[in-house]
């Protein structure tokens, strides 16, 4: 599992499922958590951790936003970013396989099902943290 230090970055526009996710996330012990409320200003929050030198270690994007969508902000993120470590799980109410496999194809890591349980949030943070470790072994 994640160390509960690993800062997080969930961007979503709906308020209450960003409370949601704060809320399942603090229950697995995580403290360093910060939102944002469509694409753009999750963008700027990842460049502004990288410029900082205190970069995310996840990223849960929502598919569905004005401005910036969840895809674009991931393939934003992955032209963009100093950080090619970071891991983006994306989020949707919708388990289209098109739609995800265009997710992987644009550097997703994985994805979660809204309304996201808590188990179930657990169980994708396990895995993905070990085939990043199954990876690095």
């Amino acid at each position: 599992m994640f160390p509960t230090s690993s800062r997080i970055l969930h961007v979503d526009d709906s308020s209450t499922a960003r409370q949601l996710m704060a809320q399942a996330l603090k229950a697995l012990g995580f403290t360093r958590l910060d939102s944002a409320g469509d694409g753009q200003a999750g963008a700027r929050l990842i460049v502004a951790a990288d410029q900082a030198d205190d970069p995310y270690d996840l990223a849960i994007f929502d598919w569905k936003m004005p401005a910036m969508d969840g895809l674009q902000l991931l393939k934003f993120v992955r032209i963009s970013s100093n950080n090619p470590d970071l891991l983006v799980l994306m989020s949707t109410a919708e388990g289209n396989m098109d739609s995800v496999l265009a997710a992987v194809k644009a550097g997703a890591n994985g994805y979660v099902l809204k309304p996201i349980h808590p188990d179930a949030l657990e169980a994708k943070l396990k895995a993905l943290w070990d085939r990043r470790h199954a990876a690095a072994a």
